[in-house]
């Protein structure tokens, strides 16, 4: 996982990785979903704007991304038992 100290993190950009679609939310929402960390973002709204790919973001949208991903500590219950196989999947990353 890519960690930044607070003084590598441009905090101007706080509220672009933190929005509806932002590197951040994206890397919250695939954890809570149970998908693998992918990072990536939208430049607008999720699934209604040009979606951003890792290799085009910068070391600090991915900080931002797998942060997001790692304070999720929420998780979709599908409510077919599958909760407690991905649970022990993510733990044994």
């Amino acid at each position: 996982m890519m960690t930044m100290n607070d003084s590598d993190m441009d905090f101007s950009k706080i509220d672009e990785y933190n929005r509806h679609g932002g590197a951040y939310d994206r890397g919250a929402c695939d954890a809570y979903y149970w998908r693998e960390a992918q990072p990536h973002y939208f430049t607008g709204r999720s699934y209604g704007s040009t979606q951003i790919e890792e290799c085009d973001m910068s070391e600090e949208e991915i900080a931002a991304y797998y942060q997001g991903y790692y304070d999720q500590n929420d998780r979709k219950d599908w409510g077919d038992g599958s909760a407690q196989t991905h649970r022990k999947d993510l733990l044994d990353e």
